[in-house]
């Protein structure tokens, strides 16, 4: 295995590396079971006979969003060529780039993530129940009741597109808040289908944008990408649907014989949704790896440092603030260059004011709201990044208390001890929501368009 100085140069330098962990837990513990898998894929089979009606290229499957399993195998020989490595195993590819509607891999958990929205909201009111045929949403008594509803997302193009075309397909008033970088036809084919589309410096600045507007908004609901069960459940759905083409194929997977998934890894959950469904289906005989870009190999980074600077509470704090400060940062600058051309700060400018007075008065007060936002966000979502470090044995371990130590520890008498798992679990939920709502109160306080509203 390559040394650990060597990694972080190759790292450095955007070579690409290999490393698998040595410290990987056998069995780790899952917040959702199979029975959240199967609820999700009955969700979008009640919704599959609206789906055919609206979107005609899914009417052959009957509604049914999937890509098909190519067989690969002619590469064997230019790998094994080029790598010097024989290739003994059969090849496949997933071909999530010919899903129906958006053809992404975000179609799986961004659609999904919509459609348990829509349902959840139309259960609510009772336009809508599980045993109706679901062809009844375009009708106008339901059209017309989303159409006071709002979505947003923020997205480097995927994931808005796939939940722009589907949020609007049901009547939502729908905005994307999308990076700049992001392809311009992704960006004129949601304008095209009614979307609202805000361009954003950057992802981090998208999201930050989408979740500051939508909290503001009772009538709107935001998905976020990074941290969204629903988008979770919606990707993991995608392995149960693979289990039955690999039956069909009549290709066993077992211990003897083994499968090996490689997925890509760019911004979101896809691939941890992915990964977790493939666990709980096919167990120790599935062996997931993520390929992430040389540029941003944030996951593999977080992995490697806590690696090498071992367990304990100091080291977990010091391998989040490395990873996460990046983020944070492009989102400061990205406000405070906003900020440096606004009128006010130019009419300081030109009366004398100095560039410290501006910093303190006009620039720093100004940038706390969102520092709040990116504050209360991260501290949950370092919550669980930790407790996915310690589940891979790269966390706080014993005799150090963790909460997801407590569950993954706990899990092992779910059936005659069941509390063991659920007191950390709702300490998780409720520091969640306790950090949101203090962000929502101190926002009210100090963001002087939060009054005005």
């Amino acid at each position: 295995m390559t040394t650990l100085p060597t990694l972080f140069e190759q790292i450095k330098a955007g070579i690409p590396v290999f490393w698998k962990n040595p410290n990987l837990l056998p069995t780790p513990a899952f917040s959702f079971t199979v029975q959240n898998v199967q609820d999700a894929e009955a969700r979008l089979k009640r919704f599959a006979p609206w789906i055919a009606q609206r979107f005609p290229e899914t009417a052959a499957a009957n509604g049914i969003i999937e890509s098909p399993l190519s067989d690969i195998s002619p590469m064997t020989a230019p790998l094994t060529q080029k790598d010097g490595t024989a290739i003994h195993s059969r090849l496949l590819l997933k071909r999530d780039d010919s899903l129906p509607i958006s053809g992404s891999v975000k179609a799986r958990g961004g659609i999904y993530a919509v459609l348990k929205h829509t349902e959840n909201l139309l259960s609510h009111t009772g336009l809508l129940s599980q045993s109706d045929d679901y062809r009844k949403i375009a009708l106008p008594p339901i059209r017309d009741f989303l159409s006071g509803k709002k979505l947003a997302v923020g997205s480097t193009g995927n994931l808005g597109l796939s939940i722009g075309i589907i949020g609007a397909a049901l009547g939502y008033q729908t905005s994307v808040y999308i990076s700049r970088e992001a392809r311009e036809w992704k960006k004129q084919l949601l304008r095209e289908k009614g979307v609202r589309v805000v361009e954003e410096k950057d992802y981090e600045a998208a999201v930050a944008a989408g979740r500051a507007e939508s909290a503001a908004d009772p009538d709107s609901f935001f998905i976020d990408d990074e941290r969204s069960a629903d988008l979770y459940l919606g990707y993991a759905v995608a392995a149960a649907r693979l289990k039955k083409q690999l039956d069909a194929a009549r290709i066993s997977v077992d211990q003897h014989h083994p499968l090996y998934v490689m997925l890509p890894c760019g911004v979101g959950g896809g691939p941890g949704g992915i990964t977790f469904g493939l666990k709980l289906i096919f167990g120790r005989a599935v062996h997931c790896y993520f390929a992430e870009p040389v540029q941003a190999p944030c996951m593999l980074l977080a992995m490697v440092i806590m690696y090498s600077l071992g367990g304990g509470i100091v080291n977990v704090f010091l391998t989040l603030t490395l990873v996460n400060w990046a983020n944070v940062a492009r989102v400061v600058r990205a406000q405070t260059l906003q900020l440096k051309n606004s009128e006010f700060v130019e009419a300081a400018r030109v009366i004398g004011v100095s560039r410290d007075r501006i910093m303190r008065r006009h620039i720093l007060p100004n940038c706390l709201p969102t520092l709040l936002v990116l504050f209360t966000l991260n501290i949950p979502a370092s919550i669980l990044t930790e407790s996915s470090l310690s589940f891979l044995g790269l966390g706080i371990q014993p005799p150090n208390a963790s909460w997801g130590l407590m569950i993954n520890t706990g899990r092992q008498y779910l059936y005659n001890a069941p509390w063991l798992c659920f007191a950390p679990g709702a300490a998780i939920m409720l520091i969640v929501l306790a950090f949101n709502f203090l962000g929502n109160g101190l926002l009210d306080v100090l963001d002087p368009r939060q009054k005005k509203q």
